[in-house]
């Protein structure tokens, strides 16, 4: 379990100063230098947005290495364009008592009820698959590039 709290106050500042139009490279690397090297987790995310839509993770890439945030906002653009997302393939949201079946991405269903399977269970596609490697990919990419400049452990 990580520092959550030290990634609520970040997140606050990083926003704040962004928004305020005060924030340059300089700045933000201050602000960041007492968190390298710690378990800060986004756990303590609180969706914050900047008055562009941006969030905290976004503020950071586009600043500190604006041609990777570029290319992973292309990836990104490229996944909505067909749909993926993590309520598509993971049937994320409210779960009522009771089954339900969901349609996934790609055909795939996920059958919820908590009685008689402890959960969920997906009966998978092999278009579902390719679009749940995608999405993983990009968000292992987006994670690699935001631990390679934060420092972040």
């Amino acid at each position: 379990m990580g520092w959550n709290e030290g990634y609520t106050v970040m997140e606050r500042t990083v926003v704040s100063l962004y928004d305020a139009g005060n924030l340059t490279v300089e700045s933000l690397n201050a602000i960041l230098e007492p968190y390298r090297g710690t378990d800060i987790d986004h756990g303590g995310c609180m969706e914050l947005r900047t008055k562009d839509g941006k969030s905290a993770d976004d503020v950071i890439l586009s600043l500190l290495v604006p041609a990777e945030f570029e290319r992973l906002r292309a990836i990104e653009k490229g996944l909505e364009a067909d749909g993926i997302n993590g309520e598509s393939i993971y049937g994320l949201g409210d779960i009522p008592k009771g089954a339900k079946i969901y349609k996934l991405y790609g055909g795939a269903l996920v059958i919820r009820d908590r009685r008689t399977y402890r959960g969920f269970r997906v009966t998978k596609t092999p278009e579902w698959e390719a679009g749940r490697d995608r999405l993983e990919d990009y968000n292992e990419s987006y994670l690699d590039a935001l631990d390679s400049v934060t420092g972040w452990a």
